[in-house]
């Protein structure tokens, strides 16, 4: 069975707006197909997660432009918030496993 979730990322919340004034809040929403079964098990968790961080980062990257050219950081807080909701919508305990090693 394959699952779609749906992510509305807000880049640049309040810290976006004490780092950088006059930068403006990006939104985007994309579908992202997995298998819900696979989600719940180590290995179909971290090929999930490599695909949706590949996904997200190129989402932020567009929504973000042009100020991803100028602050990179904005693309990397995008990409962090994003993947935080995007997983914790999957809400596998593999998915959460996965996602806070490669959080670090």
């Amino acid at each position: 069975m394959t699952s779609i979730i749906t992510r509305t990322a807000i880049a640049g919340i309040a810290a976006a707006a004490l780092a950088a004034p006059g930068f403006a809040a990006s939104a985007f929403a994309f579908d992202f197909d997995y298998d819900r079964a696979a989600a719940e098990t180590p290995g179909g968790a971290a090929d999930i997660h490599a695909a949706l961080q590949t996904e997200v980062t190129e989402h932020c990257t567009v929504s973000e432009w042009p100020t991803a050219l100028l602050n990179d950081a904005s693309t990397k807080r995008c990409v962090a918030e994003t993947m935080d909701k995007a997983v914790k919508q999957i809400g596998t305990a593999a998915m959460d496993a996965v996602h806070a090693a490669a959080a670090g």
